[in-house]
């Protein structure tokens, strides 16, 4: 029994501590933020300055306002890069990030260099660079998890990203196994709900809905959209996302109507409380494949089209939101007509998702899809086939994640015979 009880003694004085750091640290970021919003207000501009624009001056100077508080700038260097995250500001986050790790004497700080490894580990994720997501996140974790009662926070907020990362790689069951632990270790450590809470339920529904369990899906995100509106933050980024990821469950399971409402509330409050992300371009692409759904070619390619000019704008060539937009564009000019159009977006698909991953994962599949569609207009039957055939072996490696994509393929192969 006083074992136990020193056990609990220990871990009770660990978690205190951390908890004291951590205010001691919010307050030291809470007083650069006010000098940040001090400063913009003497700028001549001021009254056109949005949030985004103090970040990035602020930004800018952290370097020198503490060169001889390094540990200090590192911190409130990583903070602001999660205020860029909540903004959906990948591009404005990702130089802040690196500029952390590559601070001289960094590794005398290593709890902030792991947090700056992870934040970053997200946003490599997102321009599909996984096996560099997988290699910041492992590093940041093995940091961690030498003290797991004192990061118990961090590890488990990691989870989020390796389930991400564990989708990408075509392990479905993996990723759903990881956010399903995730919550299960969230809810013990918490009362009620938080933030972080409410994005692992919110990216089950992404990771259910892979493997086809679109009304689980639909639950685990009416239950993230629950826990943000506890909180007062429906419409915050995380928050709008949940919505979004119902709706593309919906979508699949044949609700066209209701997810096409929600897929257009959502791209409206992003735009406005956010403006334009690679998360808004995401939305877009959703609704463009949801127009196609309901046989509305017409509506779907200017969707497509301004989602696809976001993506690449904000994320980059090869970001996962540009990469399933050009796929789904070409499908879609295809489809009204627009071949000549259609055929050097397919060609850029394929050229692109080789690179990036070989012949293997959803965007190798989707592009190979996508070119199969305009060699089928071309009346290019062999080739078209082969594509097919491509396409048919990424889908099958992907396992249950890769089902419901071998099914879109079944439409293409009837024009082949057909033809």
């Amino acid at each position: 029994a006083s074992a136990w009880a020193l056990h609990n003694a220990w871990r009770e004085h660990a978690q205190r501590e951390a908890a004291e750091r951590e205010v001691e640290h919010s307050n030291a970021v809470y007083g650069y933020v006010m000098l940040m919003f001090r400063d913009a207000g003497e700028r001549p501009d001021s009254g056109q300055l949005s949030a985004r624009d103090v970040l990035r001056s602020g930004a800018s100077q952290i370097a020198k306002r503490f060169v001889d508080q390094p540990e200090s700038g590192q911190r409130i260097a990583v903070a602001l890069a999660g205020l860029y995250g909540r903004l959906g500001d990948a591009e404005g986050a990702t130089p802040l990030l690196e500029q952390v790790l590559a601070w001289p004497g960094i590794e005398k700080n290593p709890d902030v260099q792991a947090d700056a490894r992870e934040q970053l580990a997200e946003i490599e994720y997102t321009k599909s660079h996984i096996p560099r997501a997988r290699e910041l996140l492992e590093q940041a974790r093995a940091w961690w998890t030498a003290n797991p009662v004192s990061n118990a926070k961090a590890l488990n907020g990691s989870l989020v990203t390796l389930s991400q990362i564990e989708r990408a790689e075509g392990k479905a069951d993996a990723s759903i196994a990881t956010l399903e632990r995730a919550i299960a270790e969230r809810r013990t450590l918490l009362d009620g709900g938080d933030r972080d809470l409410g994005i692992a339920l919110s990216t089950l529904s992404i990771s259910l809905g892979q493997t086809g369990r679109f009304t689980d899906a639909m639950q685990r995100a009416d239950e993230a959209t629950a826990v943000f509106k506890a909180l007062g933050e429906e419409n915050s980024y995380a928050g709008l996302a949940a919505v979004s990821n119902h709706a593309y469950a919906a979508m699949n399971a044949g609700l066209l109507d209701s997810a096409e409402r929600d897929m257009r509330n959502v791209i409206e409050l992003r735009q406005r409380f956010y403006g334009p992300s690679p998360e808004l371009a995401a939305v877009h692409n959703n609704l463009g494949h949801n127009l196609m759904l309901q046989n509305r070619p017409g509506d779907a390619v200017p969707v497509l089209e301004s989602g696809l000019a976001m993506a690449i704008k904000f994320g980059g060539e090869t970001s996962r939101y540009a990469m399933a937009l050009r796929g789904n564009l070409a499908e879609a000019y295809v489809t009204v007509g627009r071949v000549a159009d259609a055929a050097p977006i397919a060609e850029t698909a394929v050229r692109l998702s080789h690179e990036q991953f070989g012949d293997q994962g959803q965007f190798a599949g989707m592009s190979r899809r996508a070119r199969a569609a305009v060699r089928i207009a071309q009346g290019r039957t062999a080739e078209a086939r082969e594509d097919l055939d491509a396409a048919d072996a990424a889908f099958t490696a992907m396992g249950e994640g890769g089902r419901n994509y071998l099914k879109s393929l079944q439409p293409l192969r009837d024009k082949l015979k057909a033809n």
